[in-house]
């Protein structure tokens, strides 16, 4: 592209930046605004600052009553967060460890989107068929995501899971992108 000067003029072809890494922190009291949240954890921990938390979010927790934040940090404040495993937040010491989700559709059962922007039919994560949902399902179990890899890639994965199985070949492979697609600041 650089090399066309048509294109060159009206477009600039540069390389992606890289996400920061995020840190989750569980259990904490999910009536705490997000304000308050990164305020308290800037004040109670030696070191952190409240700029230090470009964005954050909440995640829904098993547990009633409580919830667990997300948070986007630059990579010296992930490393010192990681070296410490514990934060102090009010009257607790609270568990974290890094962040590695990739985003998955909950409509189609594929990676790379969410429901909301989702084109797809909806389908069942236990066999990948549309037409009924997981609760339904008397199929066996056939990962849609390791179907299309394979297909796509002539790959050789094994398809005889739910596409919601955590040791899905597809699932470590996103998470391996998305690991590649982190600033760690190494």
């Amino acid at each position: 592209m650089n090399s066309n000067q048509q294109l060159s003029n009206a477009f600039e072809a540069k390389a992606p930046t890289k996400r920061l890494p995020r840190v989750v922190i569980y259990d904490v009291d999910e009536a705490v605004s997000k304000e308050d949240f990164i305020g308290t954890l800037a004040n109670q921990n030696e070191g952190l600052r409240e700029q230090d938390f470009p964005s954050c979010f909440k995640l829904k927790s098993k547990q009633s009553g409580k919830c667990h934040w997300v948070i986007e940090v630059q990579p010296k404040t992930f490393h010192s967060l990681l070296r410490r495993k514990k934060v102090f937040f009010e009257w607790n010491r609270l568990s974290l460890r890094e962040f590695l989700r990739p985003t998955r559709c909950y409509k189609c059962n594929r990676f790379g989107h969410i429901s909301t922007n989702c084109q797809q039919a909806e389908s069942c994560p236990q066999c990948g068929e549309e037409g009924h949902k997981k609760a339904e399902c008397t199929n066996e179990a056939k990962c849609i995501n390791c179907t299309e890899a394979n297909n796509k890639y002539k790959l050789n994965h094994d398809t005889t899971h739910a596409a919601t199985d955590p040791s899905c070949p597809a699932l470590a492979h996103e998470t391996d992108q998305l690991i590649s697609r982190t600033n760690y600041g190494r």
